[in-house]
């Protein structure tokens, strides 16, 4: 019991930080007309996380950038929490579901179908907030989906320098790296071709 009470507390303190983190980067990145700050503490809560936690710093955090800069409209921030809601959700499932390859390879897959996932429901959800005909709504998808590529990219970068931080202090969620991906050839018995003198 103890040692799930001190793991609720690990978890707390992470999501706590990741809010922290992201309120202050946001200043930088929100300017810039990116989510990058948002997504990247959604997803280490997501690596070092039960799902709740990701949850909460989905709907926390664009509330706070929205404070900070007006980013995006309060009539938009609907649309803002639920794209960050899916993503949360869709990278959080991914880690748990694709076990097979190296962790990069996987952790990447996962961001890419993420952020694309999530940028969509963005797109669909602003269309719907605005009354758009079908195909503003489109427009709207295709907005955000181009809109996702350098965020992608700034999210490549910032991750190959934060997940080994984050393996060194022992907070990744184990189960979500490890690989299944069968026995490695030099594991594979080699049949003893030894003559049996008895």
């Amino acid at each position: 019991m103890k040692n799930v009470s001190l793991k609720k507390t690990e978890y707390s303190m992470i999501c706590a930080l990741c809010i922290a983190a992201s309120a202050a980067l946001q200043t930088v990145f929100a300017p810039l007309g990116t989510n990058c700050a948002v997504y990247l503490s959604v997803l280490i809560c997501a690596m070092c996380c039960p799902l709740e936690y990701g949850v909460c710093c989905a709907v926390i955090l664009p509330v706070i950038t929205l404070i900070e800069s007006q980013i995006p409209t309060a009539a938009l921030l609907p649309a803002e929490i639920g794209k960050c809601l899916v993503f949360a959700v869709s990278s959080k499932l991914l880690l748990e579901k694709i076990k097979k390859g190296a962790m990069y390879d996987r952790l990447y897959l996962c961001l890419v179908v993420s952020v694309c996932v999530g940028q969509a429901a963005g797109g669909l959800l602003c269309a719907a907030l605005l009354c758009s005909s079908l195909n503003s709504a489109i427009m709207f998808v295709v907005e955000e989906l181009v809109s996702a590529i350098p965020e992608i990219i700034a999210l490549f970068a910032l991750l190959s320098g934060i997940v080994p931080v984050l393996k060194i202090a022992g907070v990744l969620e184990e189960e979500l790296f490890d690989a299944k991906s069968g026995p490695s050839p030099t594991d594979a018995k080699v049949p003893d071709d030894t003559p049996n003198h008895d």
